[in-house]
């Protein structure tokens, strides 16, 4: 049984047919057993099967409200635009802007509307705002009805892959900061990609406004750019701290766990390593990177670079196998870090690399210790 625009569906028939649809489809055990808390593709397609067909449902009879609506009190198309309008704006909360509505089409129907301010009451003013969420209802169907088909204005570009990954890095790198720094103000946004950005709050910032002031001196290195606070003041209370990170910074650095080290007693962000193999310390497990680091003390960011950083891996990377899409997401969001099992390293850095091995090697012990509980 499938719904169709022939069918006039009662409440009732429709309820039935969600209710034989869940019941014919048949639950498989989920894929990963260590995260039950996600849902098969099997569970994602039947759930998204019953919201399109509800979401068609109740759209299809809003619209026919809506053509009854305008019959019963006879309103024109115009009129119905205005009345839609007035309720979408809240004009009939607002008791001191209604001698500046006009209207969205400026028909007559919009200065009865506004009487209705000196004649009625506001309970009675909102008697017609159901017919804003009829058409809301209606909008938002077609909006989602379209997308990722013909009609979508997305359809026809073509996917940008560094982009995509910026995002990510944009998204980690934020809560990064307000993981490890809380109090450290820090705008984020990714190297050459000025419309990606993220204010200190972690909020999306200005579309197509870079973080770096131009104004302001910075440290721009291979792929990044680091703008330390600038004191115009004996103390200031606000920090103005920047950073674009490379847009491939998830990639090579967050995902194999090489994002924090800790140097000079703080945790300092590794925002680029490049490896330097050394047999030697290959032999002992242990990796070794020339990497740059930013580092935070009392709300100011500082770079340091050309340090030697070593790693000993503790945990692989590995891809989730139920793949890289979010399944309660409409939008199919691309979101590897919150699936994927990431990597975990511990690590060390000094500009020295015979400090760094040692002091590689007093924590790796020391993590043995403490896992065996010794």
């Amino acid at each position: 049984m499938t719904i169709t625009k022939k069918d006039n569906f009662t409440f009732n028939s429709f309820v039935k047919y969600l209710r034989d649809y869940r019941d014919s489809v048949v639950e498989n055990p989920i894929v990963n057993e260590e995260k039950t808390r996600y849902r098969t593709r099997d569970d994602h397609t039947k759930k998204k099967h019953c919201i399109s067909a509800f979401d068609y449902y109740l759209a299809n009879k809003n619209k026919k409200m809506l053509v009854a609506f305008k019959e019963i009190y006879g309103i024109a198309n115009d009129e119905m635009a205005d009345i839609v309008d007035y309720y979408e704006r809240g004009q009939h909360q607002n008791y001191h802007s209604a001698s500046s509505y006009k209207g969205k089409k400026h028909t007559d129907f919009s200065e009865n509307l506004k009487s209705l301010y000196e004649d009625v009451d506001y309970d009675r003013r909102k008697s017609f705002e159901f017919v804003a969420d009829l058409v809301s209802s209606v909008k938002q169907y077609r909006t989602t009805a379209k997308r990722f088909s013909i009609l979508d204005e997305r359809y026809n570009e073509k996917s940008d892959l560094t982009k995509k990954w910026a995002r990510i890095s944009l998204e980690v790198a934020s809560e990064w900061w307000r993981e490890k720094h809380q109090r450290t103000d820090v705008r984020l946004g990714v190297f050459g990609q000025d419309d990606l950005s993220k204010d200190k709050y972690g909020s999306d910032g200005r579309q197509g406004k870079r973080v770096i002031k131009d104004e302001n001196p910075c440290i721009q290195g291979d792929g990044y750019v680091v703008q330390p606070h600038v004191k115009k003041k004996e103390y200031d209370y606000y920090k103005d701290n920047a950073i674009e990170v490379p847009s491939l910074w998830y990639l090579n650095v967050y995902r194999h766990g090489l994002s924090t080290v800790i140097y000079k007693s703080r945790p300092c962000m590794v925002i680029k390593a490049n490896p330097k193999p050394i047999q030697r310390l290959k032999d002992k497990g242990f990796d070794v990177y020339k990497a740059d680091i930013v580092s935070s003390k009392n709300g100011e960011i500082s770079l340091i670079q050309d340090l030697f950083l070593i790693s000993y891996q503790a945990k692989k990377w590995a891809r989730h196998p139920e793949g890289k899409q979010n399944f309660d997401n409409p939008e199919r969001t691309f979101a590897p870090h919150r699936f994927d099992t990431l990597g975990e390293c511990h690590t060390a850095c000094n500009e020295s690399l015979s400090i760094a091995e040692r002091t590689m090697s007093g924590r790796v012990v020391s993590g043995i210790a403490n896992a065996l509980d010794i």
